[in-house]
């Protein structure tokens, strides 16, 4: 029977750091995407207010009827790239469960390691 004890302080604290990333990634995420959500509902309401105010009749200018057809579109899209960054921050925390990624050359070349030190 061989045993064989390979030292993975240095794995685990690694792991701790990428974890430790991780987390302050997702609160930035979580931040930034709910920081946005204000001055954007305040955008949507001057623009739907404009349009309101702007009327429908014949003397609307269609420049503006189309600016304000962009501006509609530009509000729905940032939204979308906000709702985005919300689902991006709850990715791994809702079951308490995260992915790690592991390389299976790294676990091979450490096998390899083992087997040719017991070689020896």
């Amino acid at each position: 029977m061989i045993i064989t004890f390979v030292d993975i302080t240095d794995r685990i604290s690694t792991l701790r750091e990428l974890e430790k990333l991780n987390a302050s990634h997702e609160t930035f995420i979580y931040s930034v995407s709910h920081d946005l959500k204000a001055p954007l509902a305040n955008i949507e309401g001057l623009v739907a207010y404009w349009i309101e105010s702007s009327g429908s009749g014949a003397e609307t200018d269609p420049d503006q009827k189309r600016t304000a057809q962009l501006l509609q579109k530009s509000v729905h899209s940032m939204r979308n790239i906000i709702d985005e960054l919300s689902e991006l921050s709850k990715i791994g925390v809702q079951d308490g469960e995260s992915a790690v990624g592991v390389k299976l050359e790294d676990i091979i070349d450490d096998v390899k390691l083992i087997l040719k030190r017991q070689n020896y």
